[in-house]
């Protein structure tokens, strides 16, 4: 991972996350015990800032859809999953392979899955609500399978049935 200029470790219910920005887009969000070093300056930046409060209220049920100007630095195919991956609606899940077929490639399940996989915002871009079309399993997560059932629990616990 490059060097970013700003950094800061917060706290969440499922574990320490580390931010990285430069002045203004959010580059990086991921979880500190799955990460390989990283070396980062210690300084707020307004996209710190702003993550930092966001994501705060996510935990605390307050936020559903994070506002925070992104750097998505991938393949034209990558953004493009993980620009559809956002607007997957709070509270809900969808197949890769609805996914896949949401964006005109019936057959393209393992390419959105790899595109999920690598997805360099975790939370911010909601890749835990991507999920196998079939079986009990929740699938992958770069930030460990316990974290993406406790998110897709707290997320579903929090919309109001009718």
């Amino acid at each position: 991972m490059q060097q970013m200029k700003y950094g800061r470790q917060i706290e969440t219910p499922i574990g320490s996350l580390l931010l990285l920005s430069d002045e203004t887009l959010l580059h990086f969000v991921g979880f500190i015990d799955t990460l390989e070093a990283v070396s980062f300056t210690a300084q707020d930046a307004a996209p710190i800032l702003s993550a930092e409060r966001e994501l705060g209220e996510y935990f605390q049920g307050k936020r559903k859809v994070f506002t925070i100007p992104l750097a998505m630095k991938g393949t034209p195919f990558a953004r493009k999953v993980w620009e559809a991956t956002k607007e997957v609606p709070f509270g809900t899940r969808v197949a890769y392979k609805s996914l896949a077929e949401q964006l005109g490639i019936p057959k393209g399940s393992r390419g959105v899955g790899r595109a999920v996989a690598s997805n360099p915002l975790l939370l911010v871009i909601p890749c835990h609500r991507v999920i196998p079309l079939r079986g009990n399993s929740v699938g992958g997560y770069a930030g460990g399978i316990h974290r993406k059932d406790w998110l897709l629990r707290h997320e579903r616990s929090l919309v109001v049935s009718v």
